[in-house]
């Protein structure tokens, strides 16, 4: 149970995973999580960092991520209690005195049960039998034409919304999520679900979006690009998973959103800007990518990075200026986990003793820790690169979605 309470929130506790040398047969990995409070206190610690010895830095490190590891469990029991819910229209039902609208914390909209597509005036008329301003949560379940009605703005108590396997038509401007209306949000969830032309719903693009609104997931959609204001409109410094989905690049708008951690696996991308590594990211997954290369330039490179992940990929060569952000995890964790690419393929030659190079002579700009082969550089290389196979297609507990809310 624990291993899916783990995996409801991102990506913290993969750091606890024990370090081990590119193919050991004991590397071991953790579906992740996260929690709101462990992204403030991850903000704080990461956005410095003084003059410290090599030691106290790793120690510093380690804790770091114990204490977030801690948080995310407390999170994702909170978590599994609210997703445990019985699939009814309306759950934890308050009933008042008559003529009172019943109040309803969480509202389990499943338009399969309620015979609907999901149209404004189906969506509206079975909204309005309930007190909308005392629900928490919002999930909205099997809609094949998905409408957002002008009540949506009345549920002022809104902390997070869930639409599962549903195909959103009409999501405007005049009801979106915003800090007036929806001051409290603070996850959302797009799960299986599909957007019109591929395209983030103008409900998702308000300039007065909630500042709060700090995690947000979409996994197996078909959304093919952000917009290129995205970072006016979303608060910077936020965890978003993007898996499985159509993104052919990574924006330069997101990278300007500073994300704390960002989820990138299973889409076409081809191309990432080199501003994302010069942010405050800590945690970036890009396997099962269309992903060749990293970025030939990154001017200052951030440190606060702890895993990279290029699984499945292929990535073939890195160059010098990833040398930084792997040295200051020697002692804690292999940064790099390129299990799958052709980087590991000539890594395991060479480690084998069959080659004493990566395919190819050593070239400007290529990083003197992960493209030297030769033995003296065995060790580092343990320590830097994870070449085992990250199991499972998601880091999003899809299965555990597909279980509890399935048809």
């Amino acid at each position: 149970m624990l291993k899916n309470l783990a995996s409801v929130v991102p990506p913290l506790l993969f750091a606890m995973k024990e370090v081990t040398p590119p193919y050991s047969n004991a590397s071991v990995r953790t579906n992740s999580g996260d929690a709101r409070g462990i992204i403030q206190a991850t903000r704080h610690l990461m956005y410095k960092k003084q003059d410290r010895t090599p030691i106290k830095l790793r120690l510093l490190k380690v804790v770091h991520i114990l204490i977030a590891a801690w948080g995310i469990v407390l999170m994702a029991l909170h978590v599994n209690a609210s997703i445990r819910t019985p699939l009814s229209e309306c759950a934890t039902k308050v009933h008042p005195m008559a003529g009172v609208l019943p109040s309803c914390y969480v509202v389990n909209f499943n338009c399969a049960e309620l015979g609907i597509s999901g149209s404004k005036v189906d969506v509206s008329k079975r909204w309005s039998k309930f007190d909308r301003a005392t629900a928490q949560t919002l999930r909205l379940l099997h809609c094949s034409a998905l409408e957002f009605p002008t009540s949506f703005n009345e549920f002022s108590g809104l902390i997070q919304i869930e639409i599962y396997n549903s195909t959103i038509v009409n999501w405007d401007h005049d009801n979106a999520i915003t800090k007036t209306s929806h001051p409290d949000m603070t996850v959302l969830y797009l799960i299986r679900v599909n957007m019109t032309d591929g395209l983030l719903p103008p409900g998702l693009q308000s300039l007065d979006f909630p500042p709060g609104l700090s995690q947000i997931y979409f996994c197996e959609t078909n959304l093919l690009a952000f917009p290129d204001d995205l970072d006016a409109k979303w608060p910077p410094g936020l965890g978003l998973y993007v898996e499985n989905s159509q993104l052919a690049e990574i924006p330069l708008s997101l990278a300007r959103l500073r994300p704390l951690y960002l989820i990138a696996g299973g889409n076409p991308i081809t191309q990432i800007p080199a501003e994302l590594f010069e942010a405050v990211l800590t945690y970036l997954t890009l396997g099962s990518t269309k992903l060749t290369e990293l970025p030939q330039y990154v001017m200052a490179p951030s440190t606060t990075i702890y895993y990279l992940d290029v699984t499945n990929t292929e990535v073939s060569f890195f160059l010098s200026w990833i040398d930084a952000l792997v040295e200051d995890m020697f002692g804690v964790m292999p940064l790099v986990a390129a299990g799958g690419t052709p980087y590991c393929s000539a890594l395991s030659e060479a480690l084998n003793g069959n080659s004493e190079n990566f395919g190819a002579p050593f070239q400007d700009g290529y990083s003197p820790i992960l493209m030297n082969a030769s033995q003296q550089n065995w060790d580092l290389l343990y320590q830097a690169v994870d070449c085992s196979t990250n199991a499972g297609v998601t880091q999003f507990p899809l299965e555990w979605w597909d279980t509890i809310y399935g048809l």
